[in-house]
């Protein structure tokens, strides 16, 4: 692995990878940084808009848009916002917003669609149609924190996939729902997480742009990772499994390629573990002895590489 930048203080919490364009987007705090992918440029675009802070963010699609999810807090609740030119200017999006303190995650349908959707805190879930957003209320699948969002477009219908954390009681309760009519007011959410879950809860949540590719993966705490190469289906069948008997801690970050040919996941004490099938896993070890933790990652198809973003301003970077 390669390290990129190493800035300290705040995490780089998110990564995403715009194909058309090749640049890799990341939120560290309230800012966005832009790398090229000549590995070798960055841009601080600042704070993503200006005066605001994002409780999560992103998604990049075709044209290079930016979305990115922030919070207003000074009126208790969540603001919108939009770019396409690659995170130099925002529009704000209106429409009906749940009122909650932070949205961690946000999530294009495809690389052409302009939907989006959009998941926080106390299971707020809301969608933009790329018109105006619409809180899904009581269709929302749990109260839980949403963690993880995908949306993926099939024809003329939208596949919603929403993984949670729960806590005390219900730690080990379903954590994954799919969704297989988002785009009308008629939604039924499925549970399609393995039927235990030891490690709790959805922290990493990698499923390919293209649907036909059928793979998920999560990624568990105690070290565990699960896989379904059922997407569709209302009760896949999972493999569960400890890829580093060595490691216990939350896998945080995960990917898989569209070509299902490039599987990463990574986590606390900089564990990081790549595949070539989701089936045989190898450790790599980070550069200059990095040991938090790694909270995303991002995989380029046109340059073969991962881009890890984590704890202390730290991106790192691995050529496969």
């Amino acid at each position: 692995m390669v390290r990129l930048l190493a800035l300290g203080s705040d995490n780089f919490t998110q990564v995403v990878y715009a194909d058309d364009i090749g640049i890799f987007y990341m939120q560290r705090s309230s800012y966005l940084f832009r790398v090229a992918n000549d590995l070798k440029t960055y841009t601080s675009v600042g704070c993503v808009p200006s005066g605001s802070y994002p409780g999560g963010m992103l998604a990049a699609r075709a044209g290079g848009a930016v979305f990115v999810t922030t919070t207003d807090f000074t009126s208790d609740g969540a603001m919108f916002w939009q770019s396409t030119d690659q995170g130099d200017s925002w529009t704000q999006k209106t429409g009906t917003v749940s009122q909650v303190s932070k949205y961690w995650r946000a999530a294009y349908a495809s690389r052409q669609s302009a939907y989006v959707l959009v998941g926080g805190d106390a299971g707020a879930l809301n969608f933009y149609n790329g018109a105006t957003l619409n809180d899904l209320g009581t269709s929302k699948p749990s109260s839980y924190e949403i963690t993880r969002v995908r949306i993926l477009k099939s024809g003329t219908k939208y596949y919603a996939f929403v993984g949670y954390t729960t806590y005390g009681t219900d730690y080990n309760q379903h954590n994954l729902r799919r969704c297989l009519s988002l785009a009308t007011s008629a939604r039924t959410w499925v549970s399609i997480a393995p039927t235990s879950l030891d490690g709790g809860g959805v922290y990493g949540l990698a499923i390919p742009d293209i649907l036909s590719a059928q793979a998920i993966m999560i990624g568990h705490g105690l070290g565990r990772i699960s896989v379904t190469r059922d997407v569709l289906s209302d009760a896949p069948a999972w493999d569960t499994s400890q890829p580093d008997a060595d490691f216990t801690g939350i896998y945080y970050g995960s990917v898989i390629s569209d070509n299902l040919d490039r599987w990463a996941v990574c986590g606390e004490d900089g564990q990081v573990m790549v595949s070539y099938d989701g089936v045989s896993w190898q450790k790599v070890t980070p550069a200059g002895g990095y040991v938090g933790t790694f909270y995303d990652v991002a995989y380029a198809a046109d340059i073969d590489t991962f881009m890890f973003v984590g704890q202390y301003g730290e991106v790192q970077y691995l050529a496969m």
